[in-house]
């Protein structure tokens, strides 16, 4: 920008200088039109006579542009291109390659087309400008340890950006964990020990020539035999840290694979705050500390809420909460009720109906009593350990229509339980299900069954469990708790506010948004299997689905604010359908041309047409770039229109693509 003071002073005493800047820089609009037109016009008419315009193009090119339409909240509200080269102007060694680029292309990708990495990089030429071009494999797995080792001041970072994006107050704090497994049948403990080995066979082999003729198996029996070697042996274990990848108890039952266990915190909106991946075998309940703790350091959380699934109510994780100043509420299977609370306070004319916060009668009933927790052990705030119990409230809940689910689906266990006990079943080891309504008596296994196990080369058995009678105490207490449901809790001790029990109720019912989180990953993103070995790259891999995660919140809240709301699942079908069409001719720009595929035929389920009638507005209409305040692209654009729309002056053909385009038109 220039100065030249008064207009009309200027006009005045340099009135030929005024007509050249006029010249050059008026009018701007009609000027980027008529190069629009002209670029349109030679695409197709150059060497009209003497060319066949069919056999020039002969081919065209799909173009996806999600990268481009993400970048919007990449760039504009998260700020994270622009903090990504904070961080790179501060570090001794920067990195080489674009880490910004890098992390957006990669987050598009598993909305929009989930695959490895090394996929991911083969991928890039069907994405507008090829954004993977000058891009090797080993930039990419660097950026992952990159984005692990500064995972901290980058969701730092994020977090600033959301409390200023939304209406986040952290008075709600959702918590979970999950665990997602790898696709290979050893644990790090297993490779460790076997990398610990090959580096002193190959120590030994060079110091001593008789130990180059043994094969591996042998120099490691010679290993594991010497007290000296063996030490060497686990002073190489001790260096390379705690085992990661580790066999423990799988959520989706794959105990025969290694996991890491991922704990997840997210708000009242369904945006994830944090995230933690810990060792597959580490336990749930005690990761829990760290995690919350972390949270209060890093962001100064007080005075909220931390609500958790009953898989993490254990009176150490409610006595931590309590002593960092957090209120919580929890869920109580009703089973794991005491036997005083299951005979004397599930009588129901003792129960209210629950009413909502806007006077609606609900058709839940509650009951609301002191809780007194087991004494437990405990490390506080200042690294002492204690034991003690807390005092908190118990909310019970009754369903008519959960007790009907709950009296069906046990009674649909007993059918089985007592075909079992009728035919004198065999019960393995297992005794979940219907299994756990079946009383067994000990057997001496047969001949031939210990003789046909040896021969699938599995331990002998000697003895085995028969199912005899069915277990009735187990069956009355279920029947007992069926309907009912408990929700431990207890206000924030700086909370002056007594919370409602509606509101309580409802707190754990908004759980099922972080289920939600998972299973996009899971489902969606396709988190798992994880085919990554590296500690850095599989933190960083997971701290690429938690970011597409945060940016398809953003987006999903941008359509609710332009009454379109919509589904993960739709948003991320409009933007895998989002590109264009490329027509390539010889040395001219390319041309690219909307396109769009048909909408699905709705044949099963109910129609709403109301909404159907608001999607295909919408689509019509192409509102998606409105949402994200860029400007529409026209049904027929260039390169130079599309650098303007999305502000990107390196977006261009890339060699590969240009090549591979020649080719085909030669063909």
């Amino acid at each position: 920008m220039k100065s030249f003071g008064q207009y009309e002073a200027f006009a005045k005493e340099h009135p030929d200088e005024l007509r050249k800047l006029e010249d050059e820089y008026g009018d701007q609009k009609n000027k980027a039109q008529q190069v629009r037109e002209k670029s349109i016009t030679d695409f197709f008419h150059t060497g009209e006579q003497g060319t066949n315009l069919a056999a020039d193009i002969n081919r065209l090119f799909p173009q996806k542009i999600a990268h481009l339409l993400l970048r919007k909240i990449w760039d504009d509200e998260l700020l994270m291109s622009r903090h990504l080269s904070y961080l790179k102007s501060r570090d001794s060694n920067p990195v080489e390659f674009n880490v910004s680029n890098l992390a957006l292309y990669f987050s598009t990708l598993k909305i929009v087309n989930p695959c490895s990495y090394f996929m991911g990089l083969e991928l890039s030429p069907r994405f507008l400008g090829d954004p993977m071009s000058e891009v090797s494999s080993d930039d990419v797995y660097r950026c992952l340890s990159y984005l692990s080792s500064h995972k901290e001041q980058l969701f730092k970072h994020i977090n600033t950006r959301l409390d200023a994006l939304t209406d986040r107050k952290h008075s709600l704090i959702f918590y979970d964990c999950t665990n997602c497994y790898f696709e290979t049948p050893y644990n790090d403990s297993y490779w460790y020990r076997k990398k610990a080995l090959r580096i002193i066979r190959k120590q030994l082999r060079k110091l001593d020539g008789r130990y180059s003729a043994m094969s591996d198996r042998e120099l490691n029996q010679v290993i594991e035999n010497t007290p000296d070697y063996s030490v060497q042996v686990d002073e190489l274990l001790e260096a390379m840290g705690e085992p990661f990848r580790m066999h423990g108890v799988s959520k989706e039952k794959r105990t025969d694979l290694p996991l890491v266990s991922i704990a997840l915190i997210i708000d009242e909106n369904a945006i994830p705050i944090d995230f933690e991946v810990y060792a597959g075998n580490r336990s749930e309940k005690k990761t829990m500390v760290n995690s919350i703790r972390a949270l209060k350091e890093k962001y100064q959380v007080n005075n909220a809420m931390v609500v958790a699934d009953s898989g993490l109510n254990s009176a150490p994780n409610l006595l931590m909460l309590n002593d960092e100043k957090l209120g919580f509420s929890v869920a109580k299977s009703a089973l794991s009720f005491e036997k005083r609370i299951r005979e004397q306070e599930l009588e129901l004319s003792t129960f209210k109906n629950m009413v909502t916060d806007e006077g609606e009668v609900t058709p839940y009933r509650y009951k609301i009593i002191d809780f007194k927790t087991r004494k437990a052990e405990f490390t506080d705030s200042k690294n002492q350990v204690q034991k003690k119990s807390l005092d908190c409230k118990l909310l019970i809940t009754f369903s008519e229509k959960r007790k009907e689910r709950d009296l069906a689906n046990l009674e649909a266990m007993l059918v089985q339980a007592q075909d079992a006990v009728i035919q004198n079943k065999e019960i393995t080891h297992k005794f979940s299900g219907w299994k756990q309504f079946v009383e067994t008596n000990t057997v001496e296994a047969t001949e031939e069954e210990n003789n046909s196990e040896s021969k699938d080369s599995k331990p002998k058995r000697k003895k085995k469990l028969i199912a005899v009678k069915l277990n009735e105490k187990l069956i009355e207490k279920r029947r007992k708790c069926a309907g009912f449901a408990g929700v431990l809790f207890k206000e924030p001790p700086t909370e002056k506010t007594e919370y409602q029990s509606a509101f309580i109720s409802s707190m754990y019912h908004k759980l099922v948004k972080i289920e939600e989180c998972f299973r996009i990953m899971k489902k969606d993103f396709e988190i798992r299997p994880m085919y990554l070995r590296d500690q850095n790259h599989i933190k960083g891999h997971v701290f690429l689905c938690i970011t597409a995660l945060i940016m398809l919140r953003l987006l999903q809240r941008k359509f609710a604010e332009n009454n379109l709301p919509l589904s993960v699942e739709k948003i991320k079908d409009l933007l895998q359908n989002e590109q264009l069409t490329m027509a390539y001719r010889g040395d001219l720009d390319p041309l690219l041309f909307k396109s769009q595929e048909l909408p699905m035929n709705n044949c099963l389920r109910e129609k709403d047409e109301e909404a159907e009638k608001r999607m295909h507005d919408f689509l019509s209409s192409n509102k998606l770039l409105d949402v994200l305040g860029l400007p529409r692209i026209k049904n027929v654009t260039t390169m130079d229109e599309l650098r303007k729309i999305f502000k990107i002056k390196t977006l261009e053909v890339s060699d590969f693509q240009k090549k591979y385009m020649e080719k085909l038109i030669t063909e």
